[in-house]
């Protein structure tokens, strides 16, 4: 889904869907986020080993 579709679910459900629709999209958002730090910690690594 796009994040524009995300918004229209977000408004149209209420005050029920608000609480776990935030927590799922931050979570994905910091799942996300420790991936990629994940991944340039690794190629950083790779990068000093093989020097």
């Amino acid at each position: 889904m796009k994040f524009q579709d995300w918004i229209w679910v977000y408004l149209g459900m209420g005050e029920t869907f608000t609480r776990w629709a935030a927590l799922l999209f931050y979570g994905a958002f910091c799942a996300v986020g420790l991936v990629v730090v994940a991944l340039l910690s690794v190629l950083a690594v790779a990068m000093v080993i093989h020097r």
